[in-house]
């Protein structure tokens, strides 16, 4: 007999058209309408994230005190175990390990009887990014049930397959082809038509309950259950998800091998201070992780679990599947970017203390000269360019006199490069120094500044066009047009014609980008950016004599290019720093976009052919060239099997390929929580609406390329070096000491990538390494004395625990 098993859930988005005050309310009367029904019926409740549990025990203790009788005697059921739903494809690996374990921390703590979840629940999330299979198998999962990308988006997936990751990890998948909700006593309905339409299968899953502000079940629903179970002519079982896949077993599923992640293309743009924001506090909690667990490492400073809880949960929070894709109102923006500048808060006061502790180990500087601390949270060597800033103990005009310096480490003279301070105060008082320096791994080195009298620079415009030739680069910056129109490695011209460049594309007033249409492409060429006249530069920089290119820094690290550029009433100015050492181009870009229901992209033109790579959550993916919008993490590359060119980024996920071009999908100005229904206008005609991102926005990118075998194995370690920069500040040191070394107390030789380095709860100290390459890769390991080699496969995660002089591995994603 055929069998139907019903998971009854009420799904709750914490915060989407209304704010998370609004949230603990709904969460608190379902949870107190399911108690009562289950005290009522024979049935089962199922429900997942830990944080609306937390909620209720803060906000309601005696419903958290019913709902642990039930959980005791079965009927209410945990599955999942997540913190929350997150949006599963812009977390990096590291923060969906996070919403894992805790969310598992709270429920192993408040329902210690209840049995770990074998099954991973995002009904919600806009699609599952390539990694998960990994992350979840070694979570402890071994299926994963969800909805999205529904059918209509996606019409190709079974209900049932094997989801096979990068590296070879496999979970059993139910991806249910209609919605996890059932209206208002229309559960038999619901039930009997998923039936109808699914004859072909001898046992099934129906979710039902209705969710955010509906309750989950109803009496007429359960009622018309019990009628069902006595009228059908198969077997429809109250279940939760873990009983059917195990009385379930199922031979011969197809094999899918892909992310599921084209759904809502919007989303991967929209609101794009959250999504900066959110990849800057990622950054900042895996830097900090690692700077303290240093310091700790070395009996300075105690780690503190609470503030780091703290951060973590409303970084996880601010990944929720309304607020990081940018579908809520303006207000869940707003409460977003308060978790996340309240992370940042907590965690840059750890970083403090850490640097201080470390820092107070050194000993005083000579009079005259200004010390610079630079710690790498890399467990390996890392060459990089560190800008050094610092105060004179006073400053005078310029004009009157103009200080640069020589940098020394000790006691070798570095290259350095005096360049613009942050601060525009018309003083010789404020100093930035760029310094070209080999950094050891996980370590703080010292770098002190020695004055000396020098010209003042000038910004001259550029009258013709910038080449730079230098080791195995060329670059050429056209003075006419602003643009980087060549980049050449090894001989080999990278960059295709008209170099890169600025467009406008029409777009529309849906957040999520839901139409037909726009899942196919999310809009239409409408306008390039070109050079600003002299007249319109003087106007937007606010001072004559300004001009549209011109050399803001020129040094013997870098040269730097700003070329101003409008469209309409938008504009973007753009800086190309020409890293002379490393043969790179940094770009940052400061955009202002003027025009309602518009989309910015940033076009690089590729002269090769071949396929588009990105990286994802523990892994990369060949993403869509047909002009769709698609997403990518901390990288992108056009690969054509020999040479790659490579744009590394942060805080930007979507992009497109049209046209022989990558396009960067900058931001969009979509009006706020405005969903997209078929036959339906998207907006009424009632008085003005408030669009997304039409201010001011901050980009930066790194070109860099070469051949393909070589930066397919180094381009993670170059992305996480952008991603997490060494960290630099001037201290001047008060004790009379000697000097402390702690270089190599964490070190890891071998071609992959730390996604974590940290103090656990558990006792000793996770080390995460990731081997995001299609190569296998020998790796030697080092935490203090204890030594450990391992070999990872192509793709491979895997943790290693450090406790009493000892390094081991462990099977689990530990935190």
């Amino acid at each position: 007999m055929k069998k139907v098993y019903l998971i009854c859930n009420a799904h709750i988005d914490p915060a989407w058209q209304w704010e998370w005050d609004e949230g603990v309310s709904a969460g608190v009367a379902t949870f107190h309408s399911a108690v009562r029904l289950l005290e009522k019926y024979d049935y089962i409740f199922c429900h997942n994230e830990a944080i609306l549990y937390e909620w209720v025990k803060l906000y309601d203790s005696a419903l958290f005190e019913k709902i642990t009788e039930q959980v005791k005697k079965g009927k209410w059921r945990i599955m999942g175990g997540w913190f929350l739903q997150p949006d599963c494809v812009m977390p990096c690996g590291e923060s969906l390990v996070r919403q894992i374990m805790v969310g598992r921390e709270f429920f192993k703590e408040h329902f210690p009887s209840a049995p770990i979840p074998k099954t991973a629940i995002n009904f919600d999330s806009f699609g599952h990014c390539y990694g998960l299979p990994q992350i979840l198998k070694k979570c402890g999962y071994d299926n994963y049930l969800f909805w999205r990308p529904n059918r209509e988006i996606q019409p190709r997936f079974p209900e049932e397959y094997i989801w096979r990751g990068l590296d070879g990890s496999e979970v059993r998948c139910y991806h249910s082809s209609v919605c996890y909700l059932s209206g208002m006593g229309e559960s038999r309905n619901k039930i009997e038509g998923y039936v109808r339409d699914h004859a072909d299968m001898d046992s099934c899953i129906v979710l039902w309950g209705v969710g955010n502000h509906g309750g989950g079940p109803s009496e007429k629903d359960l009622n018309d259950i019990a009628a069902l179970q006595g009228e059908a002519d198969y077997e429809v079982i109250h279940a939760y998800p873990d009983m059917y896949f195990a009385a379930e077993p199922k031979e011969n599923l197809p094999v899918i091998t892909e992310g599921l992640v084209n759904f809502a293309p919007g989303c991967y743009t929209s609101m794009t201070r959250i999504k900066h924001k959110m990849c800057a506090v990622e950054n900042l909690l895996l830097f900090t992780e690692k700077l303290c667990a240093e310091a700790e490492l070395h009996g300075l400073i105690p780690y503190n679990h609470e503030k780091f809880d703290q951060a973590q949960k409303a970084l996880l929070f601010s990944q929720f599947h309304d607020i990081l894709p940018g579908s809520g109102i303006r207000d869940v923006e707003e409460h977003g970017l308060q978790l996340l500048y309240t992370a940042q808060n907590l965690l840059t006061e750890l970083r403090t203390q850490a640097i201080f502790a470390l820092c107070n180990t050194q000993k005083k500087a000579t009079p005259g000269t200004f010390p610079c601390f630079v710690f790498n949270p890399h467990p390996y060597e890392v060459q990089a360019e560190v800008p050094l800033e610092f105060m004179l103990e006073s400053g005078r005009f310029l004009g009157d006199s103009f200080t640069d310096f020589d940098c020394y480490q000790n006691g070798e003279k570095l290259t350095s490069q005096l360049i613009k301070e942050r601060s525009t105060a018309n003083y010789d008082w404020r100093k930035r120094v760029l310094v070209r320096m080999t950094l050891k791994p996980a370590s703080m080195t010292r770098v002190d500044c020695v004055r000396k009298p020098a010209a003042l620079p000038v910004s001259p415009a550029l009258t013709e066009n910038y080449r730079y030739q230098g080791g195995r680069v060329a670059i050429e910056i056209d003075c006419k047009t602003g643009a980087l129109i060549s980049y050449a490695v090894d001989g080999k011209e990278l960059l295709g014609e008209g170099g890169v460049s600025f467009c406008m594309y029409s777009d529309t007033a849906d957040s999520w980008a839901l139409s037909k249409h726009q899942t196919e492409k999310m809009g239409d060429f409408k306008a390039a950016f070109r050079l600003m006249t002299k007249a319109e530069s003087e106007r937007y920089c606010g001072f004559a004599d300004a001009y549209p290119v011109r050399v803001v820094e020129d040094g013997e690290i870098t040269t730097c290019i700003e070329s101003l550029l409008i469209s309409g009433s938008s504009t973007v100015a753009v800086r190309y720093y020409v890293m002379k050492e490393e043969g790179a181009v940094y770009i940052k870009v400061r955009a202002r976009v003027d025009e309602p229901v518009s989309m910015l992209k940033m076009r690089f033109p590729c002269a090769r052919s071949g396929k588009v790579v990105g990286q994802t959550a523990f892994s990369r993916e060949n993403l869509m060239m047909d002009g769709q919008d698609t997403v990518s993490q901390r990288w992108i590359a056009l690969d054509d099997g020999e040479n790659m060119l490579a744009i590394l980024k942060n805080g930007v996920y979507g992009s497109s390929y049209e046209k022989g071009a990558i396009q960067l999908s900058l931001l969009r100005t979509p009006v706020y929580c405005c969903h997209y229904v078929e036959g339906y206008d998207l907006t009424r005609p009632i008085g003005s609406y408030d669009h997304m991102d039409m201010n001011t926005n901050y980009f930066e990118f790194v070109l860099t390329g070469g051949e393909s075998k070589s930066l397919n194995r180094s381009i993670e370690r170059l992305a996480k070096v952008f991603n997490e920069r060494p960290y630099a500040i001037n201290v001047f040191p008060v004790h009379e000491s000697e000097q402390a070394q702690f270089a190599d107390s964490v070190s890891v030789t071998g071609n992959v990538d730390c996604s974590a380095f940290k103090k656990s709860k558990n006792g000793g100290y996770i080390l995460r390494l990731v081997n995001n390459a299609p190569s296998v890769e020998q790796v030697n390991i080092s935490v203090m004395q204890a030594k450990l080699q391992a070999e990872f496969t192509p793709f491979e995660v895997k943790t290693f625990r450090y406790e009493n002089g000892a390094l081991i591995e462990i099977q689990t994603m530990d935190i």
